[in-house]
């Protein structure tokens, strides 16, 4: 079976959703707005990669209610969007190829039959049918924006509550990210605070330790003239 999988995968085949959605790629803000783990689809050829029904409802195949917060800043800021529909089981959207969770063969204690012992062949596969188009699509909606230096890269992203694989609770209501400068995440939580003063619980941190793997849409943003944020 797993051989069958690796032939096909080089297609998404004609009823399988696209690897990007933009939306309102004209509007007018600073800010582009990205959503690299918005849905939890599956190519046809891959089946259901060995899981049941339920894993699919959980945090490990998708980021829950990320693309309906996505969804909401794009209209609330006239902000473009960039959506990824493919469940981060098939290929995570926010890894680079070479990354250990890029294809996860284990996903917070969840075994991925499909997953195991991927051949760099497959891997390949379905990077170049997935996550290379979306990653184009992004260069190319931040190539278009008038002033690339004074855009800001919003990534939408949601978290479980506690991860069974760690057994850490992450009981924040908010997580806000940055990558060097943390003016505009420290700006936006003291408005989120002012906002809802119940919302005590926000988390501010650096998205990555020195010598982590960089977000591939951190790399295109770069590529593409925004200051690295």
């Amino acid at each position: 079976m797993q051989k069958a999988m690796e032939r096909a995968e080089p297609f998404l085949g004609t009823d399988d959703p696209p690897p990007v959605e933009i939306v309102n790629p004209e509007g007018r803000s600073r800010i582009v707005v990205i959503c690299e783990h918005a849905g939890r689809a599956v190519p046809a050829a891959l089946g259901d990669l060995g899981l049941p029904p339920a894993e699919f409802e959980r945090h490990i195949a998708w980021d829950i209610g990320a693309a309906g917060v996505a969804r909401r800043l794009s209209r609330l800021l006239d902000a473009p969007l960039a959506l990824q529909g493919y469940s981060r089981l098939v290929v995570d959207c926010n890894r680079p190829f070479d990354a250990p969770d890029a294809f996860p063969e284990v996903s917070d204690t969840t075994p991925v039959p499909a997953n195991r012992a991927l051949s760099p062949a497959a891997r390949r596969a379905r990077f170049a049918a997935i996550h290379e188009p979306f990653h184009a699509a992004v260069a190319r909606l931040l190539d278009s924006r008038p002033e690339p230096a004074r855009t800001v890269l919003a990534m939408v992203h949601s978290f479980t509550p506690q991860l069974l694989s760690e057994g850490i609770a992450r009981p924040w209501h908010l997580g806000l990210l940055f990558r060097h400068d943390d003016r505009l995440a420290q700006r936006l939580m003291t408005a989120a605070r002012a906002r809802r003063p119940g919302w005590w619980r926000i988390s501010t941190s650096p998205t990555a330790a020195p010598g982590q793997a960089i977000s591939p849409c951190r790399c295109t943003a770069r590529g593409a003239g925004c200051p690295m944020r």
